[in-house]
């Protein structure tokens, strides 16, 4: 396999904690407080969408279809979904990091 394809054995480390910090933010009490928190992992979170749009574009061979049924294992992996929110972060990811990408509407 070629060197330069992001596995994604190096995606999941990535994506796990933007997951889990997303959940943790669900405690903020006030708007203030939870853009006080999420600027604390913005260079996280810039890194984890850009390493998931890198993943697709990897795979030039991937349609729309392609990514829908990637986003459906993501939605079904044991290390990014605890809880049914995490569901809606990792979409939330997706969208963000794949919209205008292929087709891809978020």
């Amino acid at each position: 396999m070629d060197e330069n394809i992001l596995e994604f054995e190096r995606l999941l480390p990535t994506l796990a904690p933007l997951v889990t910090w997303e959940r943790e933010a669900q405690s903020c009490s006030t708007m203030e407080e939870y853009q006080a928190y999420r600027r604390r992992f913005e260079t996280l979170n810039r890194d984890g969408l850009e390493l998931l749009r890198q993943y697709v574009e990897d795979r030039p061979h991937w349609t729309l279809a392609d990514m829908q049924n990637f986003l459906a294992f993501l939605l079904r992996h044991p290390d990014l979904i605890f809880e049914r929110s995490d569901e809606g972060t990792v979409r939330a990811l997706a969208d963000e990091a794949w919209n205008g990408l292929r087709g891809w509407r978020a």
